[in-house]
């Protein structure tokens, strides 16, 4: 995705993608065992997933509010309390997001670099999206991902993590895909060496 402003989505459907992932993640967290690994990321319990994605909603909301990609480390509560701590703090950065030209550029965590506004709320719906289905996964109960978001999130795989997997050799990712949605006309095909 470049930085022009012609390639920044509109907020509204975002933000809602957000919202709605957000509080459909904290819903499934007050109805897993928080010490459950989930079996996406078994390095993650439900609770140390729960607070990442608390932290990430309040990485973007510093980042805007100070001007600053650097990390600032936020404790998690240690129970139950940590669904509620997720939902705490998605309306207050709903709101900023709602309020801040799309096309200003703000510094990106992991020396990203400055990007603009409008990608913050796709990037956030992803990554709370992603994470709220692996969630899911520990009852076995999933709620479909809107098919916009679902393009979005394979596009994310395509767009960062293959790269990064291939490039480190974490794992062995050569070879060939072809993917074709069945309600969108998304269609990918990748290869990997």
């Amino acid at each position: 995705m470049s930085n022009t402003s012609a390639s920044i989505p509109p907020a509204a459907p975002w933000l809602a993608h957000l919202r709605r992932e957000a509080e459909r993640f904290a819903e499934v967290v007050t109805q897993s065992p928080l010490r459950v690994h989930v079996p996406a990321y078994p390095d993650f319990t439900v609770h140390s997933l729960a607070a990442h994605i608390g932290r990430a909603l309040r990485l973007f909301r510093g980042i805007i509010t100070t001007g600053s990609g650097e990390y600032q480390s936020v404790e998690a509560p240690d129970g139950e309390d940590v669904a509620d701590w997720v939902l705490a703090a998605v309306d207050p950065l709903v709101t900023l997001l709602s309020e801040i030209p799309p096309d200003q550029p703000v510094p990106f965590p992991h020396q990203a670099g400055d990007r603009p506004a409008g990608l913050i709320a796709p990037l956030l719906a992803v990554e709370v999206g992603v994470h709220r289905w692996d969630v899911e996964t520990v009852l076995g109960d999933h709620v479909p991902i809107p098919s916009d978001l679902a393009v979005q999130e394979v596009e994310s795989v395509f767009a960062n993590f293959v790269p990064r997997l291939a490039g480190r050799g974490v794992a062995d990712i050569g070879g060939a895909v072809g993917l074709q949605t069945t309600d969108t006309t998304a269609a990918w095909s990748a290869r990997v060496s």
